[in-house]
């Protein structure tokens, strides 16, 4: 057969991903292609189809269980400009972008669960992707509205030294691009394809700046930039899926595509392995959280540049850098409480709504 099924895409691109991220590297897969492509059939599957994602925490797993993993996950969506936490216990809820030179850019605050098996894994995915925005076109009756980015963080010790390592793996689920005139989009679904589509325009010069050499990337002219940063020009092993259309109709978008993908094989990053880098970073923000309590400049300003001019700007930076701090610091115990906090948060929402309809009925 010339069909290449799930399980031929995830030994081609997914295997290497887990190895990766057991070795201390950070690791990224994205999916770019227009709309109804076949992006998160790829990437999430669907039914028994499961794709990449399922398939590589699965792996995670049962590759890790002899250097004691542990895996914390995170799920968010960029939806017109904005980012959304998809974890959240009162449901999708909206979440800043900071910098910071340490770091890079990252969300403070955002929800993390501790799993200790690949089911928990599997159950945050379904929560996450419940939340998620989508809606239908004429070119797509599940048409994702947003771009998804799904973080594995993951600790493991090293079979050799017995060290501990830190990676990231990056697992990306793009909104496709698309034309007006296909989809028959208008209203909101107008303006959410202009905001998708800006926002690829922006990655594609990103990736023809990286894939040049030339100059600064432009990653602060997004929030998706901002958030593929560490992804695209940074410190991870990435791969992309490019999804096209086989319909002639569409050969202009599919060649598109492919100018993509033969931009993002220029890009070349720098890899590096990955040992205790938290306490370095602790350090950093304790010493920016001192700095700003002082009144001092704000260097994890907010990544849009508003902010930081004193008063309920530099408050909220303060506490969000807080709750981040909070994050880098948890240990098992910790992150095990926070997990059955989260849990409880979420019943007792579950339960609010349940009596919120009896009312209404």
């Amino acid at each position: 057969s010339k069909y290449a099924g799930q399980d031929i895409v995830y030994q081609e691109l997914g295997v290497p991903m887990p190895k990766a991220s057991l070795e201390g590297y950070n690791a990224a897969i994205f999916a770019y292609g227009q709309t109804g492509a076949g992006k998160s059939y790829s990437m999430v599957g669907y039914g028994a189809d499961v794709g990449i994602v399922p398939m590589m925490c699965k792996d995670m797993f049962e590759r890790g269980a002899s250097q004691d993993v542990k895996v914390v996950v995170q799920m968010l969506e960029i939806y017109n400009e904005e980012v959304f936490d998809l974890l959240a216990p009162q449901g999708r809820t909206k979440v800043q972008v900071r910098n910071h030179p340490k770091e890079g850019f990252f969300v403070p605050g955002l929800t993390a669960v501790a799993c200790t098996c690949y089911a928990e894994v599997e159950k945050e995915s379904d929560v996450g992707n419940k939340a998620r925005t989508i809606g239908a076109t004429a070119m797509n009756a599940t048409s994702s509205r947003a771009h998804t980015i799904f973080t594995l963080g993951v600790t493991a010790k090293d079979p050799v030294k017995g060290t501990e390592l830190n990676s990231k793996i990056d697992l990306i689920d793009l909104a496709g691009s698309e034309s007006a005139g296909k989809t028959n989009a208008s209203g909101t679904r107008l303006k959410e394809g202009a905001n998708i589509n800006k926002s690829l325009v922006t990655l594609g010069t990103v990736i023809r700046s990286l894939a040049d050499g030339g100059g600064r990337a432009p990653f602060r002219d997004s929030k998706l930039t901002m958030l593929l940063a560490r992804s695209l020009g940074g410190n991870s092993k990435a791969i992309m899926v490019a999804a096209i259309s086989p319909a002639l109709d569409n050969f202009q978008e599919s060649m598109s595509t492919l100018r993509y993908a033969d931009q993002v094989k220029k890009i070349k990053n720098t890899v590096v392995k990955n040992e205790a880098i938290t306490p370095e970073l602790v350090k950093a923000l304790r010493a920016e959280i001192a700095k700003l309590q002082a009144g001092g400049g704000a260097a994890a300003a907010p990544a849009d540049g508003g902010g930081g001019g004193g008063g309920p700007d530099r408050t909220a930076e303060i506490d969000e850098l807080n709750e981040h701090l909070k994050f880098l610091e948890a240990d098992d115990a910790e992150l095990q409480k926070r997990k059955g906090e989260l849990e409880n948060s979420r019943n007792e929402a579950t339960a609010d709504m349940a009596i919120s309809i009896q009312e209404i009925g």
